[in-house]
């Protein structure tokens, strides 16, 4: 029993697994191999989980800030972040150097799930990020 409790769990722990279909439905038009296809949306799934896991872990103002100063192309300064939320500019300052320093630890978590004992957290990373 325990152990279908725990198979239940790490299946749970995984990310979204795509279909062939649609990894290859990406590169061929975008020129890359299908190494490089993988890498992106290896990395694309990482970043999506650490986002999912900060959303669910932030209070739902400051993620707010964070997802229409970082992931939305809103052009919105400080201020008009400020003025939106009904914060100061320090907070929004604060409020996105707080969910930075926690995505950053969020995909450092994930990525020492997924390597082998040796390989560079920092390295992946790295490429995680330039993905």
């Amino acid at each position: 029993r325990n152990f279908l409790v725990s198979t239940d769990r790490a299946a749970a722990a995984r990310p979204r697994l795509f279909s062939y279909e649609e990894a290859e439905s990406g590169w061929k038009d975008e020129g890359l191999s299908p190494e490089q296809a993988f890498d992106r949306e290896w990395a694309r799934g990482v970043l999506v989980e650490a986002t999912a896991r900060l959303r669910k872990e932030s209070k739902p103002d400051s993620f707010e800030i964070f997802r229409e100063y970082c992931l939305e192309d809103s052009g919105a300064g400080y201020g008009q972040l400020a003025r939106k939320h009904g914060v100061s500019e320090d907070d929004v300052r604060n409020r996105l150097r707080t969910a930075r320093l926690r995505l950053r630890e969020i995909l450092e978590e994930l990525l020492r799930e997924y390597l082998v004992p040796g390989q560079s957290v920092e390295e992946e990373l790295r490429f995680v990020l330039q993905k």
